[in-house]
């Protein structure tokens, strides 16, 4: 099946920007000394039918749980490998 060549309206394009405006974009780059946690999570998503953004999505609301009186404010998280909170073991 060919892919068709669609233009994008004028219309379009303003509304995506005005959504866009809206969102926030966070990224995370894996170095040659990280692969390791890279494939664990890469194996763990395929195996459980999720994307890696709900994957670390939940992992962060579940992390800052407002439910949670003790969960630590972004303010006060330095480095979440060492602090103490909720991290799962293979984190590490």
């Amino acid at each position: 099946m060919e892919k068709e060549n669609v233009k994008t309206s004028a219309a379009q394009k303003s509304a995506q920007k005005k959504y866009d405006e809206k969102t926030k974009m966070l990224s995370i780059k894996y170095t040659p000394v990280d692969m390791a946690d890279y494939e664990k999570m890469r194996v763990y998503l395929e195996e459980n039918g999720l994307s890696a953004n709900q994957f670390i999505k939940g992992l962060i609301h579940d992390f800052f749980d407002p439910q949670t009186k003790d969960a630590p404010q972004p303010e006060t998280v330095v480095n979440v490998r060492h602090a103490e909170s909720p991290v799962p073991e293979w984190f590490d």
